[in-house]
């Protein structure tokens, strides 16, 4: 059987059906998007429904949905659009002043460790 949309004989402010009103369609988009949740995009959600979600349910060829459809849908089931900004690491190490300083810190530190205090590792007690 080939599901069709209703047609609708009002000619101002008709009632439009939606895909979502399916329940097989709507068990089928949020698996697709809960296996892709790190990737999805409307036009991506778009072109699974176009091709295979819709065929496969057997709706008639003609009926797709439009890219802002897809947004509309990702955004009814509770999805932003976020920009993914990742950290940025810079290895400022081996930069000149640091490697210059790092010499005359180990210096230091080479002086002044005999004033330190030295624990044993069992229970943090000072070790002469």
């Amino acid at each position: 059987m080939i599901h069709k949309i209703p047609y609708s004989r009002r000619e101002y402010h008709t009632k439009i059906w939606s895909f979502l009103w399916d329940e097989d369609i709507i068990f089928q988009v949020k698996a697709y998007i809960r296996e892709h949740k790190w990737d999805i995009t409307s036009q991506i959600l778009m072109a699974q429904m176009n091709k295979i979600i819709l065929l496969g349910l057997r709706f008639a060829p003609s009926l797709t949905i439009h890219l802002n459809t897809a947004r509309n849908y990702l955004k009814e089931f509770g999805y932003t659009y976020v920009k993914v900004k990742k950290g940025t690491y810079i290895d400022r190490h081996k930069r000149e002043d640091v490697i210059a300083y790092r010499k005359i810190f180990l210096k230091q530190m080479d002086k002044l460790e005999n004033r330190m205090p030295i624990f044993s590792e069992d229970n943090l007690e000072e070790v002469i």
